[in-house]
């Protein structure tokens, strides 16, 4: 029985081995995929067959055959990649990961860290430094990802065909080096939404103990920010298990599957892919204008490159676009993310969620509403206009001498003046509360993390940032929006939503339903609008709001933008005063006028004036009431596109 023992002698090994479950899709409201999967190769390190003579040898050779085949491999070391060595300080989870998982003293140079790293991995200095920077790198990956016998080391993932055969033959010269198979994640268009997609990657050392009690393994992906974090817990699937038989020299002599993988749910999205296409491509454009028509004056808008957009179904909260400029692409993420984060503009940011801006006049509906509602003016109170107010021994600037106005007139030419003596009749509690209920200064609750809460400016907030007691003054530049009042662009476009639709505010959110893979059945339902508060809005307040709204666009600081427009539409222009900087553009508007369906709003960095942003919002009114093949009749929400 000589053969017979020899072939039991060679199947040295045995081990059970995870099979990934396909990771759940995502698909915007009319099921259009936006991440999906598909199968890649990996190229893996066992440690049983690895030395530690040897290991250093092995890994340099696949690089190479990695590196000719234009792939990439697993590295997160952040420090440079040529000498004299620098810390990658954009990347500070990174290096705090760096000194808290090797035990370096965290207040040496970059340099002396990789002469500790090298004599840590016994890398032999004789070696070129792209070599040892290479093992240095991959070495470190794998202390970081707690590479043991049990916790096999992924060192490349959806490698090449080529890359594969490269492998597989030289497998007797590289014991402990493996291809395997699983499931890559795909986003159909990476530069849809990634700040609301989100991304995954490996699990790290220092987080695994956490996860290990929710049944992770070492080498699973995790969901990174976004909707691939926000819903981890549907889209994770449920792992498989493979027995493999290995012989000596580390080759698979046989595989057999004891559990199948069971995928993991779909997360159906509120947004509609084709007018977050639209979006995007409006925001940097009308950026870019802004900036050339500018012709090189910083205060008119030369410096404009950044800013954020969100539009927002006002009967329900859902969220239907929502686009942040710079950006970037899911697809190239981790091969661009060192450049990510030294580029300017901060692409990495969610600007729609976690940028917080005074929003200017784009306040004075705020303004409007709390004065109206406790009686403080009524629709024909009037003030005349000079183009300034002396008051409390101080001089407050108007745009423009308008005469006199009553609040229609006040919404429509964005007089100052008028809502200086307005909010100061008021009364900065009662605007506080106003803003509050409709969302201004608390977070709207979206399913993604990092939402900032912004600021109301207030008494309470002047005295907790040390700056002493409320004057008489503040409450005059807080109700033109500017002083402490700082919002997020979603917060922004959630109150007007709720304003528009008689006061009701409602939870925002983005996911819409969760549905089994194969989608039969329904996991989550979230369709159903949650109501977070109601203010108390009269009809004729509402009606003089609205008319002053439109009026915005019809006859006033937006006119030029929206003249001859076929659909009506309502708005409110911005122009805020940045501290140390230029005027910052905002847009807040809504569709149609007398029925509003959608509410938009727009915030360009340094854009200067409110009327250069709108542009934006008219492209989204374009595309979500009239598409090309049907222009002559509007598409609303429930309608199936094709």
């Amino acid at each position: 029985n000589g053969e017979s023992y020899r072939e039991k002698a060679d199947k040295t090994t045995e081990s059970t081995e995870t099979i990934a479950a396909p990771r759940g899709e995502i698909v915007d409201r009319y099921g259009r995929t936006i991440a999906t999967n598909r199968v890649g190769f990996t190229v893996t390190f066992s440690k049983a067959f690895l030395s530690r003579s040897t290991e250093n040898g092995i890994i340099l050779q696949v690089t190479k055959i990695l590196k000719a085949d234009g792939e990439l491999w697993n590295d997160t070391l952040p420090i440079s990649q040529t000498a004299p060595y620098e810390f990658n300080t954009a990347d500070t989870t990174n290096i705090k990961r760096l000194f808290k998982i090797t035990g370096i003293d965290n207040d040496i140079s970059a340099n002396a860290v990789m002469n500790k790293l090298v004599e840590r991995y016994d890398v032999d200095t004789s070696l070129s430094p792209a070599d040892i920077r290479t093992i240095v790198g991959i070495r470190y990956e794998m202390e970081a990802r707690d590479f043991s016998t049990s916790n096999p080391f992924e060192c490349a993932s959806d490698v090449s065909m080529t890359t594969v055969t490269k492998i597989s033959e030289r497998s007797l010269e590289l014991p402990g080096v493996g291809i395997g198979q699983k499931p890559i994640r795909v986003y159909t268009n990476g530069t849809l939404a990634p700040h609301v997609i989100g991304t995954i990657s490996s699990i790290f050392a220092e987080e695994y103990a956490a996860l290990a009690k929710k049944h992770y393994a070492m080498n699973d992906l995790i969901g990174r920010g976004g909707i691939e974090q926000a819903m981890e817990s549907y889209l994770r699937g449920t792992d498989g298990e493979r027995t493999i038989e290995l012989n000596k020299n580390g080759k698979v002599t046989s595989e057999t599957t004891t559990k199948a993988a069971k995928p993991g749910d779909t997360v159906v999205l509120t947004l509609d892919s084709r007018l977050q296409e639209q979006l995007q491509a409006a925001l940097p454009a009308t950026i870019k204008q802004i900036a050339q028509s500018a012709k090189g004056n910083k205060e008119k808008g030369a410096e404009a490159m950044s800013g954020a957009a969100v539009v927002l179904n006002v009967q329900t909260g859902e969220v239907l676009a929502m686009a942040t400029y710079p950006s970037y692409d899911l697809n190239s993420y981790y091969k661009d993310y060192s450049a990510l984060l030294k580029q300017a503009g901060n692409p990495l940011v969610n600007r729609c969620i976690t940028g917080v801006y005074r929003p200017g006049s784009t306040f004075k509906p705020v303004v409007a509403v709390s004065a109206l509602m406790c009686g403080a003016i009524t629709s024909s109170t009037t003030f005349f206009c000079p183009g300034y107010l002396v008051k409390f021994g101080m001089t407050f600037h108007c745009d423009a001498p308008h005469g006199t106005e009553n609040v229609i007139g006040g919404l429509k030419d964005s007089c100052n003046v008028f809502f200086y003596n307005t909010g100061w009749l008021a009364g900065i509690t009662r605007i506080d509360a106003t803003a509050k209920a409709l969302g201004l200064g608390q977070k709207t609750g979206i399913e993604i993390g990092g939402e900032s809460t912004g600021t109301l400016s207030g008494p309470a907030e002047k005295a907790a940032s040390g700056r002493g007691a409320w004057n008489p003054g503040d409450t005059l530049q807080s109700s033109i929006g500017q002083f402490d009042n700082l919002y997020t662009p979603l917060q922004l476009a959630d109150y007007i939503a709720t304003i528009v639709n008689g006061g009701t505010r409602y939870q925002v959110h983005v996911v819409k339903k969760v549905l089994s893979y194969d989608g039969s059945t329904v996991i989550l339902d979230n369709s159903t609008p949650k109501v977070l508060s109601k203010l108390d809005i009269s009809s004729s307040v509402l009606s003089t709001v609205m008319e002053g709204l439109h009026q915005v666009i019809e006859e006033g600081t937006d006119q030029q933008v929206f003249s001859g427009y076929k659909l009506s539409v309502g708005g409110k222009t911005g122009t805020a005063q940045v501290p140390g900087g230029y005027y910052n553009g905002l847009f807040l508007g809504y569709a149609p006028a007398d029925n509003p369906q959608i509410a938009v709003a727009v915030v360009v960095e340094h854009g200067y004036h409110g009327n250069q942003t709108s542009p934006v919002a008219k492209d989204v009114f374009n595309n979500y009431f009239y598409y090309t093949n049907k222009v002559s009749s509007p598409v609303y929400d429930s309608t199936l596109l094709q």
